[in-house]
């Protein structure tokens, strides 16, 4: 064979194997994952066929997947009538839809078997009683004679003329000083002036005179005679109010001006020096006078001021002993009135029957027991309500698997076999434990008024104004670490990936909460070669979903 024909027969051969590997290679790609319908796919400008449905809002045949929740009306007006103590019911005195007031007698229990150790206790508190009676009838008398005494003896303590007497004897020395004033005041001012004067009718007049020294009065220091007419102007002022305070003050300060005027003063023509030394010896005289009656009308002051002390000393002593004993008087009548507390309680409890009252005003709204049913300490027997809508409110259950409302939401109510009677409630809150069924317990209050009947059982409606949850296939999600996805398919067919909050799962359906809308067009089942913004059209789907990792636990993958 020559060397072209072996050229083309190698030739030949390697397409052949070429050919023949390819078709293999292709067959086992499509049976491992279909890499021939996402290379087909990805080369190919047609649109990728997949399931295409719209979002349900509930209403068809998941309407009923939106239940309502059942709840209770309750009142806190509403309260419940307990005995005690157990015992046979032997009295009613009312009848259901009967108006009370508190503390109105509505049924009495029968007494109980008289026990030995009963017996005993009944002596035992009546001793008691009688004690505390006697105890305190002779305190009373006690205290009576006592307080009786302190009282007498308080009188005589204000009627003691030695108080009196000191404050006589005040006013009497402060009158002396406003006489010595007076009078050396006079005596001196006939010395000093160039003409008689009459000191009394001077500080009495409204309009004095104008007084003239002589010219030799405190010429060795003519500020020394202004200093005098001024402190014999000011005791004119006080001599002539009736009882003044000012009188020490005013009085050494006019000496004072005195003495310095007749030191500054020398022997001249209107001035002897028999009369100068006649001036000084006057001046010291009546200031002497004058300071001894000063000093009288301090020490009476003073003793005047101790008596009161004392007097006042006794005075509370005397009132704290009478306070006391009314004290004690009070606590034995305290004592005897416990004690008779006790003992009635003892004596009814054995010999007498136990009233049962109503503990507020209102209306008997339920009798659950009858004449001759016993009853328990703290069994209900009757129902009590004030009749007050306010206190009224709905206590409903929410199952956990639900997405709970916010506070204030707006909740509707049904009574059942009065379906088209809804009235409106809002949201108080909702608890945070589950009580045994797994449900969350949540109160809300009426939004009007509402004469419907306490305890009557009701169902609570999600929500009076916002439509039916809104559900998905399960094919149709991706789960990952992240949270939940779906294919949502735009109006010009393109694919777009959006996150979405799930709820509930029933069935072969998903409750979603957030991320999507009523009418919106998603891919239904998982097909390979989803990718972002591609064009899909609705068709037959015969792959199988994409495999991923739930991340709540297990394979999330579902296969067809």
């Amino acid at each position: 064979m020559d060397n072209s024909k072996l050229t083309t027969a190698l030739l030949v051969v390697i397409v052949v194997l070429l050919l023949g590997g390819g078709f293999i290679f292709v067959a086992n790609r499509s049976q491992h994952g279909g890499l021939g319908m996402e290379m087909a796919s990805a080369s190919s400008t047609q649109a990728l066929l997949v399931s295409i449905e719209t979002v349900s809002d509930g209403s068809g045949e998941l309407g009923g997947l939106s239940s309502s929740w059942p709840g209770e009306i309750i009142s806190f007006g509403d309260v419940q009538i307990q005995p005690s103590r157990g015992g046979t019911i032997v009295e009613w005195n009312v009848n259901i839809g009967e108006k009370v007031r508190k503390g109105q007698i509505i049924a009495r229990l029968s007494a109980p078997p008289l026990m030995p150790e009963l017996t005993s206790m009944l002596a035992e508190q009546t001793k008691m009683l009688t004690e505390a009676r006697v105890d305190a009838k002779a305190q009373i008398i006690f205290s009576g004679e006592k307080k009786q005494q302190l009282a007498n003896l308080l009188s005589s303590i204000e009627n003691n003329n030695t108080v009196s007497q000191a404050k006589g004897a005040v006013a009497a020395d402060k009158v002396k000083i406003k006489a010595s004033l007076e009078q050396a005041v006079s005596r001196e001012l006939q010395l000093f002036s160039t003409v008689d004067v009459d000191f009394t009718s001077y500080y009495k007049s409204v309009n004095p005179p104008i007084l003239y020294l002589k010219e030799a009065l405190g010429h060795l220091n003519f500020g020394t005679h202004s200093v005098y007419l001024e402190a014999l102007k000011k005791a004119a002022i006080e001599i002539r109010i009736v009882d003044s305070d000012s009188l020490e003050l005013v009085g050494s300060t006019y000496f004072q001006a005195a003495e310095k005027m007749v030191a500054a003063t020398s022997v001249g023509d209107d001035i002897s020096s028999e009369q100068l030394m006649e001036m000084r010896k006057m001046v010291a005289m009546d200031q002497m006078t004058f300071l001894e009656a000063v000093k009288d009308y301090r020490m009476s002051k003073i003793e005047l001021a101790k008596m009161e002390i004392d007097f006042a000393m006794q005075k509370k002593d005397i009132e704290e002993q009478i306070s006391m004993l009314d004290k004690d008087i009070a606590m034995s009548n305290g004592k005897a009135t416990a004690a008779e507390a006790s003992y009635g309680t003892v004596a009814e409890s054995i010999s007498g029957t136990l009233a049962i009252v109503a503990p507020s005003d209102g209306t008997i709204s339920s009798v659950l027991k009858k004449n001759g049913d016993f009853v328990e300490p703290g069994m209900a027997i009757a129902s009590l309500n004030n009749g007050r809508k306010e206190d009224r409110f709905v206590r409903f259950k929410i199952p956990s698997n639900l997405r709970l409302p916010t506070a204030g939401a707006e909740l509707g109510i049904a009574r059942p076999g009065f379906p088209k009677e809804i009235k409106h409630v809002k949201l108080i809150g909702v608890g945070t434990a589950l009580d045994g069924n797994g449900s969350y317990l949540a109160d809300a209050k009426f939004m009007e008024s509402v004469d419907w009947p306490v305890n009557v059982s009701v169902r609570v409606l999600p929500s009076v104004n916002s439509s039916s949850s809104l559900f998905v296939n399960l094919n149709a999600i991706e789960w990952t670490d992240k949270g939940a996805t779906i294919w949502l398919v735009s109006s010009n067919s393109t694919t777009k990936k959006t996150e979405i909050k799930t709820g509930r799962t029933l069935g072969e359906k998903v409750e979603v909460y957030e991320g999507l809308m009523a009418g919106d067009r998603y891919v239904a089942k998982l097909v390979p070669g989803l990718k972002e913004g591609i064009k899909v059209k609705e068709g037959e789907v015969g792959g199988i979903a994409k495999m991923t990792e739930d991340p709540h636990g297990g394979g999330g993958g579902h296969n067809d």
